[in-house]
C-alpha cells in the first residue's frame, strides 16, 4: 500500500528556453562593444546572467555564428599610445613640480 506524502507546493522546473541567434548576438554585442554588464542586461531581458556571459564568451572566441568580434584598428592603437605618452609626461612634470616646491620651501626658510 502506497502512502501519499504531502509535498510543498513548488513551481514546476523551467524547461530550457530556446533563444534566437539574433537575440544571442545582440546581447553579446552589447556586452562586448557597449560594455554593458551581464547583470544589467539580465534585468532588462529576464535572461540569466550565466547565459549572457556564455554568449559573450562564445562571441569573443568566434563560436557564435554570425558575430564578428571588432578588430583592433590603427586609430585606437594610436590613441592608446598617445595616452601612455601623456601619462609618462604628466608623471615627469609632477615629479619636477614636487622638487621645485621642496626647493622653494627650503630657500624660503633662509637655509642659505
Amino acid at each position: 500500500m502506497k502512502r501519499s506524502i504531502d509535498m510543498p507546493n513548488r513551481p514546476a522546473p523551467k524547461s530550457p528556453q530556446k533563444h534566437s541567434l539574433e537575440l544571442k548576438i545582440s546581447l553579446a554585442r552589447r556586452v562586448i562593444e557597449e560594455h554593458k554588464s551581464a547583470g544589467e542586461l539580465a534585468r532588462e531581458t529576464d535572461i540569466s546572467i550565466t547565459n549572457i556571459n556564455k554568449w559573450a564568451q562564445q562571441a569573443r572566441r568566434g563560436q557564435l555564428m554570425g558575430y564578428v568580434v571588432p578588430t583592433f584598428d590603427a586609430q585606437t592603437g594610436d590613441l592608446a599610445a598617445e595616452v601612455r605618452r601623456l601619462t609618462r609626461a604628466l608623471a615627469e612634470m609632477t615629479a619636477q613640480r614636487d622638487f621645485l616646491k621642496k626647493t622653494t620651501a627650503f630657500f624660503a626658510k633662509g637655509h642659505v
